[in-house]
C-alpha cells in the first residue's frame, strides 16, 4: 500500500543518465532501480567478506589442530 502512493505521488518524468545509457523514466521507477542495484552491491560485497572471514577461520583451524600434537 505504502509503495503505491510512493508510485502515484513520483509518476513525473526524470532524465536518468547511466553509464552509456540515457533516458527519461518516472521517478518512482528510477528510485526502485537505484534500490535494486544498491541492494545487490551491498549484497555482493558483503557475501564476498563473509567468504573470506570463512576461509581465514577455516585455515586458523587447520593450523590449530596441525599444531596440538598429543603428549606421548
Amino acid at each position: 500500500m505504502i509503495i503505491l502512493v510512493f508510485i502515484l505521488q513520483n509518476g513525473q518524468k526524470v532524465e536518468v543518465t547511466f553509464l552509456m545509457f540515457k533516458g527519461q523514466l518516472p521517478l518512482a521507477v528510477a528510485l526502485l532501480f537505484a534500490l535494486i542495484l544498491g541492494a545487490v552491491i551491498v549484497f555482493a560485497f558483503g557475501a564476498a567478506r563473509i567468504l573470506q572471514l570463512r576461509m581465514v577461520a577455516g585455515r586458523a583451524r587447520r593450523k590449530e589442530s596441525s599444531s596440538a600434537t598429543p603428549l606421548e
